[in-house]
């Protein structure tokens, strides 16, 4: 007998078991939180605190999205990212010219670009083109937004391969 016919013979044989998580008693609970906008943390400190039901995060993490059909934090990031992509095309179509387009191809190189336009003169470009922000430091109470994006850009925080 091939072992496609013995797996339906013990298909009919075996119950089907689906494993019951111990979140399934207060699945309505954590609906019911989640869709008033309570993060997944707050919702852990809720099952702990007022259902004696200790679970961890991730635990619950995996359970929400299996449940309620959540989008995982990769789907999110992705999102943010395509929108990332949207803006800086449209910042590219309307702001640079037909050189730069040429020149500055990818998100980080026009990210750098805006960061490198609104600096102020504490700021200077390097011979590799990129910003220069040492003599900022995040502990600065005049730093501004822009030069944090600079410092991350810079140290790679974002990620992003860096071609050169």
């Amino acid at each position: 007998m091939d072992s496609i016919k013995l797996a339906e013979k013990y298909n009919k044989k075996a119950p089907i078991n689906k494993k019951k998580s111990k979140l399934d008693k207060h699945n309505e609970a954590i609906k019911y939180l989640l869709d008033n906008n309570h993060s997944l943390l707050s919702v852990q400190n809720f099952l702990e605190s007022e259902c004696k039901c200790k679970v961890a995060y991730s635990t619950l993490r995996d359970y929400c999205n299996r449940r309620f059909n959540n989008k995982s934090e990769i789907e999110k990031d992705a999102a943010k990212f395509e929108a990332i992509k949207s803006h800086c095309a449209t910042l590219r179509n309307k702001y640079f010219t037909e050189e730069e387009k040429t020149n500055i191809k990818s998100i980080a190189e026009t990210i750098d670009y805006f960061v490198k336009k609104s600096f102020n003169s504490n700021t200077k470009n390097t011979p590799d083109n990129s910003v220069n922000v040492s003599n900022v430091t995040d502990s600065d109470d005049v730093i501004s937004d822009y030069a944090k994006v600079a410092n991350m850009r810079k140290e790679n925080k974002f990620g992003w391969k860096i071609s050169k």
